[in-house]
């Protein structure tokens, strides 16, 4: 056991490579000392959606798909930029309120990140903390003040919610925010394993096109 992993798992499942998430972990050393290649793997990382993406061809030239994996991408690159293109310039984008509270904290999403990024594509305005890529946490107060009028409600709750019934009951105070009252709130959670795994994190890192689809066709259904 060194920093959090298990080492023995890993070796016992005697793995060609093993993917790291890109952190420094101790555990990467003892691993490496039993022959097994550590690759990091920082899609995560990236500020834009299609950089996240482009990790294909990352993957692809590792399992000898290189040329497909680069033909995926300028599929899935040229989808996503022709769905932004639908989006009339001069339109205003529409107020959007993004996150949710977590044990007295409301994470914003930083300027910098690929969902300020998206959210800015799909002709979404959300407040987000500037300068920076992770955000910083602020109250509900806070944000009830400042976004209670938003007309869409961008939540990722770790619950699995299937109504909005189910979301109003995360917080007495979700209620009295106006998309709770029009019922405008989005929860990327149609597509759950049994398991609980969730697709918006796992095919969704790798076809943005069908996200940002998706965001258009929710917020304005005229366009698609």
């Amino acid at each position: 056991e060194s920093g959090g992993m298990n080492v023995e798992t890993v070796a016992a499942a005697t793995p060609d490579v093993f993917f790291s998430s890109g952190t420094p972990d101790p555990a990467y050393d003892k691993i490496r000392e039993l022959g097994i290649p550590v690759v990091g793997n920082a899609e995560w990382l990236e500020n834009t959606p299609l950089g996240r993406a482009e990790w294909l061809k990352f993957i692809g030239l590792l399992v000898g798909k290189n040329k497909l994996a680069s033909e995926r991408f300028a599929e899935i690159e040229r989808d996503y930029l022709a769905a932004k293109a639908l989006l009339p310039s001069a339109e205003e984008a529409l107020p959007t309120l993004y996150g949710q509270d977590y044990q007295g904290a409301w994470y914003l999403p930083g300027a910098y990140s690929y969902v300020a990024d998206m959210l800015q594509d799909a002709g979404l305005r959300a407040e987000v903390t500037p300068g920076v890529v992770t955000g910083k946490p602020v109250s509900l107060e806070y944000i009830f003040a400042h976004h209670r009028g938003d007309k869409i409600w961008i939540a990722q709750p770790m619950s699995q919610i299937r109504t909005l019934q189910d979301f109003l009951a995360l917080n007495t105070h979700y209620k009295d925010f106006e998309a709770a009252r029009s019922g405008k709130i989005l929860v990327p959670n149609k597509r759950v394993s049994a398991l609980g795994g969730n697709d918006f994190w796992q095919t969704g890192v790798y076809r943005p096109d069908l996200i940002l689809k998706d965001l258009i066709r929710l917020t304005r259904p005229d366009l698609l």
